[in-house]
């Protein structure tokens, strides 16, 4: 009897295979569920792109939606297998919220569809951390499932086509991914308050000459930046206008951007101002933009840290231990060229100072300010003493002088013009430092803010100081008086003193005023005509009636001190113009030439000043 021999085979591990789900049916696979929405979702999220280019774009679309600080990795590049570049990782895990976790994954899935990549570019996988499949799509709209038992070593990709095997992760800082993100033009160049020059540090003395020959005022900060294995010493400035907040003039932009060795930067998120800055910084070259959304990429960057976004030859750099600011003050040795000469210097810093020498130069726009004092020397004194005989009332009550016998100097309000057409001295206007008079037609070269010009002109707040082309003066606050009380006046020299007293007069008697009545005596045409006294009245004949004669007489005088009468009173309420040009002429008819030349240029009239000028250099000279 033969005997049967039975074998019973191994079962044999189904190979691993996706399955779309059905509605209703829940995953097979672990670390699969449904989530509130009804849709498959993974513990953990994994997106697949074939080169850096693809991964670029899909970043700078993914920092619009969310914020990339949280629950986001990049891997590094895997070596090229099937494909010729590799491919590049970016594994996401949804956050802790009571929102379905389908959201998260829908918004990963948005933003590969706004960076414009296809399922054959990238795609968004889901899985438990070691098997993925792909999220759901219109194949699968409730999602995918695994089929058979996947392989436990190693990392793998359900598609499709196929099984993808992934090694093990090598994490690749987010931020050097961030970086690789290109930028581009901007479509409107933004008028900055603020702009920053990445400059070589060879090229620090030029750019400090030509920012505060302009008016503008800097921070700088001396770092070493890493480019191809070399450590290259640089210089940021941080520049402003010294004077007010407004945009950089276009003019100084376009000639720092043609600097060598210089990339010109702008903030791109909070600004900063001389004084301080942002927990976290970021900087971006001058005239570009970046796709990225920055406000969900700042949190990436550590505290107290400064991130330059870049074009060659600098390229994108992060500055996480920064150095502190050197403000202006500290780099710069200002010398005056004049009799006194004050430096500024600071021992600790280990650069070079910049020499900067301080003059005065011919500006025209500052020939039409208005005159705000006058610097008298013993010529110009002697001139005052005479017409100050002669100035109205006002002067006396608003302009300032203090003088110590060699030279002396004037001042007067800004809302007092008389000084204007004063013929004296050397003309002095004020400046936007309180305190400081330079002369009419000249002006600080090279302009320097406040708080450089006081130190080195030794300003003090109870002291004017005036600065010629050759002299200092420093005037006393103190020592200023009135000009009425810096004069002495004296009362002219009197002939004869009268002294009235009140006496008893004697009693008035009523009859002895009675007049007789006067006597009328004929006259005869053939007389002849009476003569003129000396007197300009004429003189009654003898047959003249002396009643007539005195009537006669009496009428003429009346009538001439009728008419000085009504021009005293015309006189008096003349208006101060046309009194003064009144004086001006009778100055000039008795030969008070240099008077009435101050008068009439005080009046405005300069060709009777003129006048009275040429006839003053005929009178000297001859």
């Amino acid at each position: 009897m033969a005997r049967l021999t039975v074998h019973q085979s191994k079962p044999t591990a189904r190979p691993p295979a996706l399955h779309a789900l059905h509605p209703g049916e829940q995953p097979y696979l672990p670390g699969l569920y449904r989530d509130k929405r009804g849709i498959v979702v993974g513990t953990h999220g994994l997106v697949v792109m074939q080169n850096l280019r693809h991964r670029a774009a899909f970043l700078a679309s993914l920092s619009h939606v969310v914020d990339l600080a949280r629950g986001f990795q990049v891997e590094q590049p895997t070596a090229p297998g099937r494909h010729r570049h590799g491919i590049l990782l970016i594994t996401c895990r949804p956050p802790d919220a009571d929102d379905p976790p389908s959201f998260f994954y829908d918004v990963i899935d948005s933003a590969i569809a706004g960076a414009r990549l296809s399922e054959s570019r990238a795609q968004l996988y889901i899985g438990n951390g070691q098997v993925f499949v792909p999220y759901h799509d219109h194949d699968a709209p409730y999602g995918y499932d695994v089929q058979g038992q996947p392989e436990p070593e190693g990392r793998v990709i359900l598609r499709p086509q196929g099984i993808w095997m992934l090694p093990e992760p090598q994490p690749e800082p987010l931020l050097d991914a961030l970086l690789t993100v290109p930028l581009q033009p901007a479509p409107q160049v933004p008028q900055a308050t603020m702009v920053t020059v990445l400059a070589d540090r060879r090229m620090v003395v030029l750019i400090a000459d030509y920012v505060q020959r302009h008016g503008l005022a800097y921070t700088v900060r001396f770092v070493s930046w890493k480019r191809h294995d070399q450590h290259i010493p640089v210089a940021l400035f941080d520049i402003i206008d010294a004077h007010e907040v407004r945009p950089i003039p276009a003019f100084v932009i376009d000639f720092l951007q043609r600097f060598p060795y210089t990339t010109l930067l702008h903030d791109a998120l909070a600004p900063a101002t001389l004084e301080q800055e942002p927990l976290r910084r970021m900087l971006i070259t001058y005239g570009h933009r970046t796709p990225l959304y920055l406000p969900h990429i700042q949190h990436v960057l550590p505290p107290r840290s400064l991130l330059i976004l870049s074009e060659q030859p600098w390229g994108p750099a992060l500055i996480d231990r920064l150095p502190p600011r050197q403000p202006m003050q500290h780099l710069t040795n200002v010398t005056i060229a004049v009799t006194s000469q004050v430096s500024i210097d600071n021992q600790s810093l280990d650069h070079v100072p910049i020499e900067r020498h301080i003059t005065l130069v011919r500006d025209r726009a500052a020939t039409n300010l208005p005159i705000h004092g006058l610097l008298l020397d013993q010529t110009a004194l002697h001139r005052l003493h005479r017409l100050v005989r002669v100035l109205p009332v006002a002067f006396f009550q608003q302009l300032q002088i203090a003088s110590n016998g060699h030279v002396a100097v004037l001042i007067a309000p800004d809302s007092h013009r008389g000084i204007d057409t004063m013929p004296l001295g050397q003309a002095l206007i004020r400046t936007n430092l309180d305190g400081l008079l330079l002369p009419r037609g000249w002006s600080l070269h090279p302009t320097l803010p406040p708080d450089l010009l006081v130190p080195a002109l030794a300003i003090k707040p109870d002291t004017l100081t005036i600065l010629t082309r050759h002299e200092q003066y420093h005037v006393l606050r103190t020592s200023l008086q009135p000009l009425g009380a810096w004069l002495h006046f004296q009362p002219p020299a009197w002939q004869h003193t009268m002294t009235i007293q009140p006496v008893d007069l004697p009693a008035l008697v009523w009859h002895e005023l009675a007049t007789t009545q006067p006597t009328h005596s004929a006259t005869t045409p053939d007389q002849d005509a009476p003569s003129p006294s000396p007197d300009g009245i004429p003189a009654t004949d003898e047959g003249a009636t002396p009643q007539r004669s005195q009537r006669k007489r009496r009428w003429l005088l009346g009538s001439r001190d009728n008419h000085h009468t009504r021009s005293d009173t015309t006189a008096e309420t003349l208006p101060f113009t046309d009194e003064l040009r009144q004086r001006a002429r009778q100055l000039e008819q008795s030969g008070a030439y240099e008077i009435a030349a101050a008068f009439y240029a005080y009046l405005k009239d300069d060709r009777r000043a003129a006048s009275c000028y040429r006839r003053l250099i005929k009178q000297e000279r001859s």
